[in-house]
């Protein structure tokens, strides 16, 4: 069963937007394991999900993406879509 440790920064970006940095490490797995991890954010109605990261075997995957708005909160697998330690 996969480890997963998630780290984020928001940052203001143009139009109104905001840049969401993701650090995403997946661990405690062999080299031919590939999961899509369920990315989350909260923008004042409760967990969305906004899309997903591809990760394969023990690695880090960094990824920046726009948002709409800031969001309150984001998170990974937030309503535990799978399973993970």
């Amino acid at each position: 069963m996969p480890r997963y440790h998630f780290e984020y920064q928001l940052s203001p970006a143009e139009g109104g937007k905001v840049k969401l940095h993701m650090i995403i490490t997946q661990s405690d797995v062999d080299e031919h394991f590939a999961m899509p991890v369920p990315v989350f954010a909260d923008f004042g109605a409760g967990m969305i999900r906004i899309g997903q990261v591809g990760i394969a075997g023990n690695s880090t995957r960094n990824l920046d993406i726009l948002l709409p708005s800031q969001p309150k909160k984001v998170a990974l697998n937030a309503y535990k879509e799978i399973l993970e330690r």
